[in-house]
């Protein structure tokens, strides 16, 4: 029986990405980022959680818009790029973008869907994120346009470009990430982008 053969690329390609991009910050970005590296080792979720909005446990679809509230109070808007997949990790997980589009309050929401105007590749969530209150769905699209391409990252693995159905990408999308996170680990790398932005 032949076994399934892992191994390290010599490159971590999302490492040496975000290294490139730090390099490029401000001193001064640079250190509130470090600082919340800091923060996030130490398990100090109050600077980079997200915020509790309201639960539900209506299932979501593809097409679903809702919003997200990271530390900077203001709300964020997601789309459900996919829904109800089953790989390795899960038997219902989905997959959804953040934008940099946001209101300060749920009453005034105007959501455009521009994918030029992404804040957070494409993630791998549970509907945890839903039933916990962490997102709240506001309104759905029946379109969602021409999607970019997006995958997620194995390192470790002997190809590193995987769809969320563990289905192998031959070419690197345009948008890759880690796989599955956590609410935790989606309110740190939200939260470091604000930074980055200007807008935190």
């Amino acid at each position: 029986m032949k076994r399934s053969v892992r191994m390290h690329h010599t490159e971590n390609l999302l490492a040496a990405a975000w290294k490139k991009r730090y390099d490029a910050l401000t001193p001064d970005v640079q250190r509130k980022l470090d600082d919340l590296s800091r923060h996030f080792d130490r398990g100090e979720s109050d600077f980079y959680k997200l915020q509790y909005i309201k639960r539900s446990y209506a299932m979501p679809e593809i097409g679903d818009v809702f919003v997200c509230k990271p530390v900077n109070q203001q709300y964020y808007f997601g789309v459900v790029l996919n829904a109800h997949i089953h790989n390795m990790i899960g038997d219902d997980m989905y997959v959804a973008a953040i934008f940099n589009s946001h209101a300060d309050q749920i009453g005034k929401l105007d959501f455009t869907l521009d994918y030029e105007n992404i804040l957070l590749a494409p993630q791998m969530i549970s509907r945890a994120f839903w039933t916990k209150g962490w997102f709240q769905t506001v309104m759905h699209v029946d379109a969602l346009g021409d999607v970019p391409s997006y995958g997620f990252y194995k390192y470790c693995f002997n190809h590193p470009f995987w769809d969320e159905y563990d289905q192998k990408i031959e070419l690197r999308p345009k948008y890759l990430s880690i796989g599955a996170t956590t609410v935790y680990g989606l309110g740190y790398c939200i939260t470091q982008e604000l930074l980055i932005r200007g807008q935190l």
